[in-house]
């Protein structure tokens, strides 16, 4: 696997004044394949170290080399209370943690460059500034997110679908859920098969203002078994 990383987010999480290429240069001599891409590096991670195969594992071993400290003061900085919602877990086997944060009054603008070729280098299809973003710090922090249209929510119950029906994902593709798989429903509507794909009508576009931010735990056991079971994968 390849991890890229652009300097700004170098620079961002470690105080240090060291050339890409020396950074580059010490990581090739700790086994990790590094060559400079434009003002980036790119990382083939080792078969026996997935630790790394996020931005922030490569930020970790850097930080090691040069005896220096992460910079996490950068989430240190607090949210304005956000408003509640209620939420219903079904089974705490299937989802054992389930965080989210509330966003308002976002104004959509360009994202930056560095998130772009950072997105672009890692595979991942440029969006809209919200999703681009999300998309970024999974990449870097490892822990998947997930955005929702805060307009199509006023509840969050993760539980197993009850009725077979069919719905439309958000790639526009229309599936049929069996009873018995689980979902994320809210305004009895299913909005999200959860730790796989987001539904159509809470999808998060250019002209949304306001999101529901979702940081959970699924069983990946059982996240796999839906997967294969309705052939789906966002891999």
């Amino acid at each position: 696997m390849q991890t890229y990383i652009d300097k700004n987010i170098i620079y961002d999480w470690l105080n240090i004044n060291i050339s890409l290429k020396k950074i580059a240069y010490d990581l090739n001599q700790i086994g990790f394949e590094s060559t400079i891409i434009d003002n980036a590096i790119s990382v083939s991670i080792p078969s026996n170290r997935e630790d790394c195969n996020y931005i922030i594992g490569i930020i970790k071993e850097i930080s090691i080399l040069y005896n220096v400290e992460i910079n996490f003061k950068k989430f240190e900085k607090k949210l304005k209370k956000f408003d509640e919602i209620s939420l219903n877990i079904e089974n705490y086997n299937f989802c054992p943690k389930y965080n989210y944060v509330i966003i308002k009054n976002i104004n959509q603008k360009e994202v930056p460059k560095y998130i772009k070729n950072t997105l672009k280098n890692s595979n991942f299809k440029l969006n809209n500034l919200i999703i681009d973003i999300v998309n970024f710090v999974t990449l870097e922090l490892g822990q998947p997110l997930h955005a929702y249209d805060l307009k199509h929510i006023n509840a969050i119950s993760i539980k197993k679908n009850d009725v077979n029906r069919n719905i439309k994902l958000i790639n526009d593709n229309i599936i049929n859920i069996k009873r018995g798989i689980y979902v994320t429903e809210s305004k009895n509507n299913i909005i999200s098969i959860p730790g796989i794909i987001g539904c159509a009508n809470s999808k998060v576009t250019e002209n949304t203002k306001e999101i529901l931010v979702e940081s959970a735990i699924f069983n990946s056991n059982k996240i796999i078994r839906t997967e294969n079971f309705l052939n789906l994968s966002t891999k």
